[in-house]
Formats: C-alpha cells, sequence, structure tokens
C-alpha cells in the first residue's frame, strides 16, 4: 500500500519517540499550533495536511532534506486530481526506514552495519567465529558487534530465525555528527585498502571511479537529495533475490577548490 503525508508525518513522530519516550502526540501538536485531534487525525488519513504547516513540521520532526524532498512529493501527490496523478506516473517512493538517534552508535564501528546486512544473506550464522571470518575482524569485534545489533533492536529473532528489524536503515542528520563522521571515515581507510588489491578477482569485484566537473553551486542543495534517492534506489534494485555477500557503496561529493569571491 502505497504511504500517505500523514504516515510519513506518524513515522517521524515516532522515530522522535524512540529517542525521547516523552514526546507525545499533544507535544507536536502544541509545536505544530493544532490540536492533538486534529493531528491524530492527518496521521489516520482522516484529514488532509494543512500545506501551510509544512516547514513547520519538517523542521519540528527534525526532517532532513531526503525525508522533507519525500513528504513535498506526498503532499503534491495528493493535492493532484487522480486522473492527473496517472498521468505524472509513480510518485518518489524511499524504501528506507529512519534511524532515531537512539540507533545511531550502530555507526561507532563499519562491521555493525555490515553484519546488520549480512543476516539477511543465505547461509548466516550467528557465530562470533564465523561472522568474523565473513567480514575480516576478530573474534572478539564479531561479537561485540552482534551484541551491539541486539540490544540497539537492529536484528531479531522471528521463528527461530535472525532478521534485520529494517530491510534499509537510513540514519537523517541535519548537522555534521561525530560518529557518522566516524563511520565515513573509516569507509573510506576501507576503500583506500580495497584500491591497493591489484588481483584480477579484487578488481572484478568492485568498481572505484570519480567525476571531475565546474558545477553551479546553487545546483548542489537539489543535487544532494537526487544522490539519496539513487542510492536509495540503487540498494533496493541489488537486494532483490537472494543475497550471498555485502557491498558499501560509497559517495563523495565535495569541492576541490577553495570558495569564490564574485570580482567587483
Amino acid at each position: 500500500m502505497k504511504q500517505t503525508a500523514g504516515q510519513q508525518l506518524l513515522r517521524a513522530h515516532e522515530r522522535l519517540k524512540r529517542a525521547q519516550p516523552s514526546y507525545s502526540l499533544r507535544s507536536l501538536s502544541r509545536q505544530l499550533g493544532l490540536a492533538p485531534s486534529f493531528v491524530s487525525d492527518i496521521f489516520r488519513g482522516k484529514r488532509p495536511f494543512p500545506v501551510k504547516h509544512f516547514e513547520k513540521a519538517a523542521r519540528v520532526l527534525q526532517m532532513d532534506a531526503l525525508a522533507r524532498e519525500k513528504l513535498r512529493a506526498l503532499l503534491r501527490d495528493e493535492l493532484t486530481p487522480a486522473p492527473l496523478r496517472e498521468r505524472k506516473g509513480k510518485t518518489f517512493s524511499l524504501p528506507h526506514e529512519e534511524a532515531s538517534k537512539k540507533e545511531f552508535p550502530v555507526l561507532a564501528r563499519w562491521y555493525f552495519i555490515s553484519l546488520a546486512d549480512l543476516v539477511t544473506c543465505r547461509g548466516f550464522r550467528p557465530e562470533p567465529d564465523w561472522i568474523a571470518a565473513r567480514l575480516g575482524i576478530t573474534v572478539t569485534e564479531a561479537r561485540q558487534a552482534w551484541q551491539t545489533l541486539v540490544h540497539l533492536k537492529v536484528v531479531h529473532k522471528e521463528r527461530g530465525r535472525w532478521k534485520k528489524s529494517s530491510k534499509h536503515l537510513r540514519f537523517p542528520t541535519l548537522f555534521s555528527e561525530p560518529v557518522v563522521r566516524t563511520y565515513h571515515a573509516q569507509l573510506l581507510q576501507k576503500a583506500a585498502a580495497e584500491l591497493q588489491k591489484t588481483a584480477q578477482l579484487d578488481f572484478d569485484r568492485r568498481l572505484i571511479a570519480g567525476q571531475s566537473m565546474a558545477v553551479n553551486p546553487d545546483k548542489i542543495p537539489e543535487a544532494k537529495v537526487w544522490l539519496q534517492k539513487v542510492l536509495a534506489e540503487f540498494a533496493a534494485k541489488v537486494s532483490e533475490g537472494p543475497c550471498r555477500e555485502v557491498y558499501q557503496l560509497q559517495l563523495q561529493l565535495f569541492p576541490t577548490t577553495t570558495t569564490a569571491t564574485e570580482p567587483l
């Protein structure tokens, strides 16, 4: 079933509530300047979300650029008559579950997230020796990683089998977070180490590419949202069918020039 704007707002509220249990529906309603019953009806799809409250809701619910874009697209879709919606085609959808701040510690070590994805692979075994061999880490690191995932409920047991609680997990941020910087720095080091492997098999298993370009800086905010959409769609596509390996797709977009000063 296609997600509605009300459902996305509900999920954003639930994400904040996981980190702050006291953040109730009444608390959110007070910040939005709306009656709790009105907000509850929006969550349940009984009332449309008032577009004039978009910016306030996005700010209060701590939505990053990608989440804002999705909400904007859902609202636009709901305000468009059905015949025009059919003509317009598919609405932007994001298959990722957004992590709460309580779950950010899973980024402390690169292999925590890799292990969560390894759980979804065929033949997974929750044994430290097996995990260590598959991820190239120590048995102690493997044991700590598994305990962390279970504690944070990133994985859970269902009908005797371990499962990843959310197939694709996203960590939205509005500013630079130390744990996120550490996570990406670790993966950049892994990418650098991978680049030093010269065997043909290693070359065939990876793709390390880049593109230098002159850009219009005004286009960067829009480009960042678009690139994140591409990452989400790529992850969903390559995860179809039985999985046997875990890959990391790392994306860096940064200036190689200093900030230019406009000539007088």
